[in-house]
């Protein structure tokens, strides 16, 4: 979703707060699905906040095309 400017909404587990950035809304894990619903209904209710992340997810996406994500891949797997 990154790529498409389309801000993640997701729960806030691994790397994806590194990864995110202003990208997207992260809710904690024990929160449950209702979080993600409301993270979801107030994000769509701020269409400036929406843009902003937009914007920023899909300018943190630049740097990580296909090629680049399965070439990176390839070396984890392969090295």
């Amino acid at each position: 979703s990154l790529s498409a400017g389309t801000p993640v909404i997701a729960y806030a587990t691994g790397n994806l707060p590194a990864l995110l950035g202003e990208g997207g809304v992260l809710v904690p894990p024990d929160a449950g699905p209702g979080a993600l619903w409301r993270a979801a209904r107030d994000l769509l209710a701020d269409p400036v906040r929406y843009h902003q992340m937009s914007r920023e997810a899909y300018c943190r996406s630049r740097n990580y095309g296909p090629a680049f994500v399965a070439d990176t891949f390839l070396k984890a797997v392969y090295s």
